[in-house]
């Protein structure tokens, strides 16, 4: 697995820190995620020290996503290519920050945290949940499945229910 760790100490020396890997696509960090990564995930992160030991961690992520079109179910690849930003903070006392979705806690006396999970997090927030193959995409026939991409469709006109008949025969002014 990818190691995506900053050292804190050389953190605290020079001042800031950068963290440029490739995460691969079938490492475990990605099994649980029911994403489909056609590539390797960029990961390109700068860290600095913000505040009494808290740590802002902002760069990028990027990734090549594999999707269905929502519409007649193709495959449809997709890049991610997301700005990221991240505050890790020490836990304190009275939890004022300290387990917020926008804060990740950090040990006290921490030297060195691991940005594993935060990542896939991200990445899953940024990742496309839905796409479509082009805006045209006429999709497939509800009652055929025909694709109606690459066929027409040979089903008769849909039966009107009897019961919004009398529906059509009211007159609006």
């Amino acid at each position: 697995m990818a190691v995506l760790k900053l050292d804190l100490l050389r953190l605290a020396r020079t001042g800031t820190g950068v963290l440029n890997v490739d995460v691969p696509a079938d490492s475990p960090l990605w099994a649980t995620s029911d994403l489909d990564l056609r590539a390797p995930v960029r990961v390109r992160l700068q860290a600095t020290p913000v505040g009494q030991g808290g740590y802002y961690v902002v760069g990028t992520l990027g990734a090549t996503v594999g999707l269905q079109c929502r519409r007649c179910l193709d495959d449809v690849v997709q890049e991610v290519n997301e700005p990221i930003a991240m505050l890790f903070q020490p836990r304190d006392e009275a939890g004022a920050e300290a387990g917020s979705a926008e804060v990740y806690d950090l040990e006290v006396g921490q030297t060195e945290f691991d940005l594993a999970e935060p990542v896939r997090e991200q990445l899953l927030l940024v990742a496309p949940t839905y796409a479509v193959c082009r805006t045209e995409c006429r999709g497939l026939c509800p009652r055929c499945g025909v694709n109606l991409n690459e066929e027409t469709c040979v089903c008769a006109a849909p039966e009107v229910d009897p019961r919004w008949q009398a529906l059509r025969t009211v007159k609006l002014d």
